[in-house]
Parts: C-alpha cells; structure tokens; sequence
C-alpha cells in the first residue's frame, strides 16, 4: 500500500518535509501539511478504495501526536 505524498511539519522550530508517511517522526510540534497520494479517479479497484480509506486513520493518528507533544511541552 502506498504511503507517499506531502507531508510537513513543523519541528525545533524548523519545517521539515516528508513524502513517505513512515518517515514522519514521532515527536513534531505542528503539522503543516498533510496532503497524500490519492488514485486518480475512477477508482478501478476495491484496493484502491481501501488504500483511500487509510488516510482519514492516518491523519487522525498525526493529530492524535501533534496533541500528544503540545501537553508533553506544557
């Protein structure tokens, strides 16, 4: 399953920029940026509509760390 895009975040201070999700590290302050590869339409297979439907799971999770790191720095 493809896990490529663009995805930025904002860490030190600094905007860092990944293409494969994976890479995202686990300990940013901000995302910037969350803008994955989608399958152009139409979508021709029950993969490719699966491989959609990850994203929404994916974006909770970024969001879910963003949150996460904001309390650790309290």
């Amino acid at each position: 399953m493809m896990k490529t895009g663009k995805f930025v975040v904002l860490k030190n201070k600094l905007l860092h920029t990944y293409t494969n999700y994976d890479d995202i590290p686990d300990d940013f302050e901000h995302l910037i940026e969350f803008k994955p590869d989608v399958p152009k339409e139409p979508h021709q297979s029950e993969a490719e509509h699966e491989e959609i439907a990850e994203w929404g799971p994916r974006l909770q999770e970024l969001i879910k760390k963003e949150e996460a790191n904001g309390k650790i720095r309290m």
